[in-house]
This record gives C-alpha cells, sequence and structure tokens, in this order.
C-alpha cells in the first residue's frame, strides 16, 4: 500500500509501519522496490499444501486452491471441493481465505472465493508525531475462477487445459478506500495416453497472475505486482508411496527473478510430507515444510515457513469434497485425465482396475499409483487402500534387493 494523500493522510506514519510489516512478508528478491506495486498482499501465497512445497505449485494445482494458484488447474476437478484457511502472520497480521468449486459434466469448472486480509488497530499519530487514536487496515479480493479443457486440442498427443480468475480488490486504510479489478490466466498440460508411460507422468504450467488496473488513493495510483510463473512437476511412486516433485521460475515485475522447489510425499494415502525451497528471500533461509492429513473426504493440511528476524509464519487450511459433480466422474488427484491422466479416465473402478493388472504384472509402483487414484475418485473404495498396502509391502523386496551390494 502506498501513502495515501487525500483524507487521512496525517496517519501515514503509523500506516507505514503496519504496511511495512506485509511488504516484508510479500518482498522476495534483492532487487525489490518496496511501494512500487500495490496489493502486495496478494504476493501471499493462499495453500499450506503448496506452501509446504516451496510454493511450487503452477504445474500442480490440482484442488480448489488452483483458483488462485492457476486456474488452469480447476479443470482437472470432478468432484466439488470446499476450503478454509487460516494464517497467522507475524506481528498480529492474520489472513482467512474460502473458496469453493464445483465441477460440471459439460462446462468445465467453476470457482469462487474471498479472501481477508487484517493488520488489527495501531496507533495513529499526525505529521507532527502527536498520537491521534487508533486506526485499523485490511485487504480484500473476492475472486471468480473458471477452467476447461481446451476444445480440438487435446489429444492422444497432449491434454490441454485454460483457465482464468477475475478479482475485485480493495485496500482500506481507516476510512480511505482504494479499489481496483485484476485477472490471472493459466494453461496446464501434460503428455497424453499415445505418449510412453514415464513421460505422461510429466505435467507444466504457465500462469500470469494480477494482470488489471492500478490502485488509487486520491491521486496516487499504484499498479498490481503482475508476475509471470512457469513449472513442470513430475509424478512418481516414491519409496512404494504416490508423490509429487515439482519446481518453476517466477518472474515479478518488482523485483528480482526467483525460483522454487518442492516435494509431497503421501504415507499411505493418509498422510502427507511436504518439504520445499524459495530462492532469493530477503528474510529466512527460503525453506519451507508442511503435514496434511486425509480422513476420507476431509483434508487437513498445514505449513510453516520462517522470515528470519520477523519470525514465522503458520498457515492451516481444512478442505472438503462435496459431491462428484454432475458427471460423476473423478480425476486422479495427480493431474488432468490421462493414461495416469488422460480424457476420460478417472472414476475409481477404472482406476482399480488399473492397478489390478500392473498388480498382477508385478509392476508394484504402477499399481500403487492407480490404487492412490481411485482413492482420489472415491475415498471409500472398498479394497483400493487394502491393494495399495499390499502393493506397498510387495515393493519392499524389490527395492531392498536393488539396492543390496
Amino acid at each position: 500500500m502506498r501513502r495515501p494523500t487525500g483524507r487521512g493522510s496525517n496517519d501515514w506514519r503509523s500506516a507505514a509501519s503496519a504496511w511495512l510489516t506485509v511488504l516484508c512478508l510479500a518482498q522476495t528478491g534483492g532487487a525489490s522496490a518496496p511501494g512500487s506495486t500495490g496489493a502486495n498482499f496478494l504476493k501471499l501465497q493462499l495453500s499450506p499444501r503448496a506452501i509446504g512445497m516451496g510454493e511450487a505449485f503452477t504445474a500442480v494445482a490440482n484442488d480448489v486452491y488452483a483458483l488462485s494458484w492457476n486456474p488452469a488447474g480447476l479443470a482437472q476437478l470432478t468432484a466439488s471441493e470446499a476450503v478454509f484457511t487460516h494464517t497467522q502472520h507475524v506481528q498480529n497480521i492474520t489472513e482467512q481465505h474460502t473458496a469453493i468449486a464445483v465441477p460440471t459434466s459439460r462446462w468445465g469448472t467453476l470457482a469462487g472465493g474471498i479472501t481477508y486480509l487484517g493488520v488489527g488497530t495501531f496507533d495513529a499519530y499526525d505529521a507532527q508525531g502527536n498520537r491521534t487514536g487508533l486506526i485499523g487496515a485490511s485487504d480484500t479480493a473476492i475472486s471468480l475462477g473458471y477452467g476447461q479443457e481446451v476444445p480440438g486440442l487435446s489429444s492422444h498427443l497432449l491434454t490441454l487445459a485454460w483457465g482464468t480468475t477475475l478479482q475485485w480488490l480493495q485496500e482500506r486504510l481507516d476510512t480511505i478506500t482504494a479499489r481496483a479489478v485484476a485477472a490471472n490466466v493459466g494453461l496446464l498440460g501434460h503428455p497424453g495416453p499415445a505418449t510412453p508411460p514415464w513421460l505422461q507422468r510429466f505435467q507444466v504450467g504457465l500462469t500470469m497472475k494480477h494482470l488489471g488496473t492500478s490502485l488509487k488513493f486520491d491521486r496516487d495510483a499504484a499498479p498490481l505486482p503482475r508476475v509471470f510463473n512457469a513449472g513442470a512437476a513430475y509424478a512418481l511412486s516414491l519409496w512404494g508411496a504416490p508423490s509429487w516433485f515439482s519446481m518453476e521460475v517466477a518472474l515479478p515485475r518488482d523485483h528480482a527473478a526467483f525460483v522454487s522447489g518442492g516435494l509431497e510425499y503421501w504415507a499411505k494415502g493418509l498422510l502427507a510430507l511436504r518439504v520445499g525451497f524459495r530462492s532469493q528471500q530477503d528474510t529466512g533461509s527460503g525453506l519451507r515444510a508442511g503435514i496434511g492429513l486425509k480422513v476420507r473426504l476431509w483434508q487437513l493440511d498445514y505449513a510453516f515457513a520462517g522470515l528470519g528476524d520477523l519470525g514465522q509464519t503458520h498457515r492451516v487450511g481444512l478442505s472438503v469434497r462435496l459431491s462428484r459433480g454432475e458427471g460423476g466422474e473423478l480425476r486422479e488427484g495427480g493431474g488432468l485425465k490421462g493414461d495416469l491422466r488422460h480424457s476420460r479416465l478417472g472414476t475409481a473402478q477404472q482406476a482399480f482396475e488399473q492397478g489390478m493388472q500392473h498388480f498382477t504384472e508385478g509392476r508394484y509402483g504402477d499399481a500403487i499409483l492407480a490404487f492412490d487414484r481411485a482413492l482420489e475418485s472415491d475415498p471409500q473404495y472398498p479394497r483400493a487402500l487394502e491393494m495399495m498396502v499390499e502393493a506397498h509391502e510387495r515393493l519392499k523386496p524389490t527395492v531392498s534387493e536393488a539396492t543390496t551390494p
């Protein structure tokens, strides 16, 4: 937020302290120019899962958080999902986010969300340094998103999805407000079922975020923090468990480029362990970590990020699957519709049958991924978890033999 110049501008000294904290949370690169953009709260990422993976989520984006990360990822959902996230930033700055995504069988996936960041109240002073009382400050974003596979371009060689998010933004300092409208656009793709199986596990994503009008306080306007992200992710079976490895690069308009990477490991399909790293961070080491717990239709996620002398940021999110959507199909959590993620394959029964085929052929790693896909489609599928555990046990001797000198 920039210094306001109209009514209430005598309080700018106290406002600077609060909003510099927000800028410190949002800025990363050494070439940053604090105050050169507005709505910097948009840089504070929302998903605990993505934060735990080092904020390398553009090429994954396979849950309701795709609304803010990569709207093309909404095309991966065939189950309605809702989420509520609470973030405890430093100096009593808090952020709440709630969103819902509803897939349809013919019209893609629709989503909406609200984000609110509150600084609380703090002392206000006039230009002469006299205390004038208490004031408050907050940021709000209302988002509407849409994602769908690109008609005519998805084939046996390539599956491609696109998406967009429209946002109404408001920043408030006491009685002064500034508003803007913004848009995010994204693409998400992966090789189709006609390509080699190892290649089908890759997924790539591109986004351009925070395109829109400037925030204007009286005569003082600040552009939005536009950023371009490009990432790649790989779905694999790690020690017999379905996992993601992802990396990406970000090119912001107001500071140096940075890279991020992360790993997500699902133990028994119930407990997720996440670790990641983000470069070019002014405070803290850039390390990220998180955990997730999945119980039937519910998932609880937590992420931790250290910010050096500023302290720590804690994010907690609770998500739930509400329905199967109009189509009644669920795509596996690893990505778009294809052989691992190909068009029209995603029901629990199909995934389970594919897993059993891999199991009988002794391809236990591929079987685990398929059984995990079945559980993503139907968390209460009767035999999928049982067979995943069995495949994991069968895989252990194979891994042991491979590592024995």
